[in-house]
């Protein structure tokens, strides 16, 4: 019996060892999960920090300037849809139809700065055969609009702001040519979100 006392013994301390690891592992895994849980915690509590920060100082800027924030992206969510909805035609009827709307919804003439900025009249000529030709189907052009930068240049007592935007939008045709330009429209928008006054100027002038 005494020779295996040795034996016995080493095993008792291997086990012992096995023993303690696991043990130490389980620990190790739960001050983990702890701290996760901790790191969690601090994460929330600086969100909701910095979202109270932003809320004062929405209310600063509302108080000094009267900016409201909320507003601001609402009217963005408008000239941007309007712009967008401006630039989706691709024949030549779809963008004269879309142009006379434009001038009715929003009382522009053919001396409007929009118009002629952003979309001129489109010159039909007409053959001999009676055949009618414009540059938009002859040579296949399109347009897409890609973003827009507004500002607010003024706040006025009835509620209507006052915007400047830097437009930037895409031209190209059937053969693989492509343009982009960057141009400014300037705008008001009511307190209940109607477009007012728009205009549009090219940076090339």
């Amino acid at each position: 019996m005494k020779r295996f006392l040795p034996f016995v013994f080493v095993l008792f301390v291997f086990i012992s060892g096995i023993v303690a690891g696991v043990m130490a592992r389980g620990s190790a895994i739960h001050v983990y999960q702890q701290a996760q849980s901790k790191v969690q915690e601090y994460e929330n509590l600086l969100i909701q920090a910095k979202n109270q920060n932003q809320e004062k100082e929405d209310d600063i800027l509302y108080q000094v300037t009267g900016l409201d924030t909320s507003r601001k992206d609402r009217d963005d969510d408008i000239i941007e849809d309007l712009l967008s909805d401006v630039m989706s035609w691709e024949t030549g009827e779809e963008y004269q139809q879309k142009r006379e709307s434009l001038m009715q919804d929003y009382d522009l003439t053919e001396n409007s700065r929009f118009l002629k900025t952003f979309m001129p009249e489109l010159v039909v000529v007409t053959d001999q055969a009676g055949n009618s030709y414009n540059r938009i189907d002859t040579y296949g052009l399109h347009i897409s609009f890609v973003n827009v930068d507004t500002y607010l240049t003024n706040v006025g007592d009835d509620g209507t702001y006052s915007y400047m935007g830097f437009v930037t939008w895409r031209t190209s045709d059937d053969l693989g040519n492509e343009i982009e330009h960057t141009d400014v429209v300037t705008c008001d928008v009511s307190e209940n979100g109607d477009v007012l006054t728009l205009n549009g100027y090219s940076v090339a002038e």
